[in-house]
């Protein structure tokens, strides 16, 4: 959990930071969160636990769930992971 506190992440929207990295690995994805915050998380173990120290291309999608008079939001997410070095982001303009 601690590595995960540590993984780098780069949403789609900062792509011209990340856009010259390779993308060679397959996307991660979650499923299913109540928190955004625990799906971010979620995604950074899952890559910390197979060696990796930053995600790229993180898509959050939310969808509300109506059930009678009750309401909550769920979350799901995707990510590319991959090993960096910190230097290597390009710093926007």
């Amino acid at each position: 959990m601690e590595k995960a506190k540590n993984v780098m992440m780069f949403t789609k929207d900062q792509t011209k930071m990340t856009g010259h990295l390779k993308r060679k690995e397959d996307p991660i994805s979650i499923q299913d969160c109540e928190d955004e915050e625990e799906v971010i998380l979620r995604l950074a173990f899952l890559a910390a636990k197979e060696g990796f120290n930053c995600i790229l291309d993180v898509n959050i999608k939310s969808r509300k769930i109506i059930s009678g008079s009750h309401k909550k939001t769920i979350f799901s997410a995707t990510a590319i992971p991959i090993t960096i070095e910190p230097s290597a982001v390009r710093e926007s303009f």
